[in-house]
C-alpha cells in the first residue's frame, strides 16, 4: 500500500501513535538490543510506579509492564518508515469499515 492509497484520517492516527511510542522509547531509554537485566529492571520499575499510583501490588502490574516493553523494544528496532505502517496497520483496523477491512484481507491473500 503507498502512501497515497492510505487513508488520511488513519495515517494521521498513525503518525500520532508512533510519535507517542517513540517519546516513550527515548523516555525510557530503550534500545532493540537492551538486555534482559534492564528490561527487568525497567518492568520492575513501572510495575511499582503503577502499584503506587492505582493501588495493589506490584505483581499485579507486571505481566502487563513486561508486555509493555517488549512491544517498545520491537518498535524501537524499527525504522521510522516501519514505525509508521506498523502503526498505520493497527489503526486501520480500527477505523476502517467492514468493505475496507474485507478488501484489505482480500489484496493479503
Amino acid at each position: 500500500m503507498t502512501t497515497q492509497d492510505k487513508k488520511p484520517e488513519v495515517l494521521t492516527a498513525a503518525f500520532f501513535d508512533a510519535s507517542a511510542k517513540t517519546a516513550k522509547i527515548k523516555q525510557y531509554g530503550i534500545t532493540a538490543d537492551m538486555s534482559q537485566e534492564a528490561q527487568d529492571e525497567l518492568v520492575e520499575d513501572l510495575s511499582t510506579a503503577k502499584a503506587l499510583e492505582f493501588g495493589g501490588v506490584v505483581a499485579d502490574y507486571r505481566n502487563g509492564q513486561d508486555w509493555y516493553i517488549s512491544s517498545l523494544i520491537e518498535f524501537a528496532g524499527m525504522e521510522p518508515e516501519e514505525r509508521l505502517q506498523h502503526s498505520y496497520n493497527r489503526k486501520f483496523a480500527e477505523q476502517a469499515n467492514e468493505a475496507e477491512l474485507v478488501d484489505a484481507l482480500g489484496a493479503m491473500m
